[in-house]
């Protein structure tokens, strides 16, 4: 019973979380769904992501450093990266410079030469930009248009719930003589 229960909860909520950032009209990105070919003929085992953030402008500028193995004989990837970006540099693992086209939402990496099956890829990719702000976060709930953070809400609940309580010592009863 709890079982069917919890299921006809999740089930819409996921539903309703689907189509959520639809309503407002946002384009979503286009990353996500099947692998261009591009995309599928590497195995990414690790990123490495440095970036700085500017609060004042909303801003970020970074590097990421991809290593991948090649699954399948290639000379060109394709990575996602979103719209606002811009890339000022690709290298490889060498600090030597790779040619590379922007698309929107992409980036495709040309190699001098052919890598084989079981080589590995290295990319550093610098790039800036103003990410795209998200119009319905779903770390902030708007009730009467003051914004509730949750998260902190709830590090602040998780912080007190773990620590245990602090008490004051009682008060010292004071010992003056009453005058009669």
């Amino acid at each position: 019973m709890n079982r069917l229960l919890t299921i006809a909860l999740i089930i819409p909520s996921l539903v309703f979380a689907m189509y959520a950032q639809r309503e407002l009209g946002v384009r979503p990105t286009a990353t996500g769904g099947p692998l261009k070919f591009e995309e599928a003929v590497y195995d990414v085992q690790s990123y490495d992501v440095s970036i700085r953030a500017d609060p004042r402008t909303k801003s970020i500028s970074g590097t990421t450093v991809m290593i991948a193995k090649t699954v399948i004989p290639t000379d060109v990837i394709l990575l996602d990266l979103d719209t606002p970006y811009t890339i000022s540099k690709v290298t490889d693992g060498n600090g030597h410079d790779l040619k590379f086209e922007r698309s929107p939402d992409a980036l495709r990496i040309f190699f001098p030469y052919s890598k084989q099956v079981g080589e590995m890829i290295t990319t550093n990719i610098t790039y800036a930009g103003t990410p795209r702000e998200a119009p319905r976060p779903p770390w902030v709930r708007f009730r009467s248009r003051a914004p509730i953070r949750h998260r902190e809400r709830e590090t602040r609940q998780a912080a007190a719930a773990s620590s245990p309580a602090v008490r004051s010592p009682p008060p010292k009863k004071s010992r003056a003589r009453r005058k009669s």
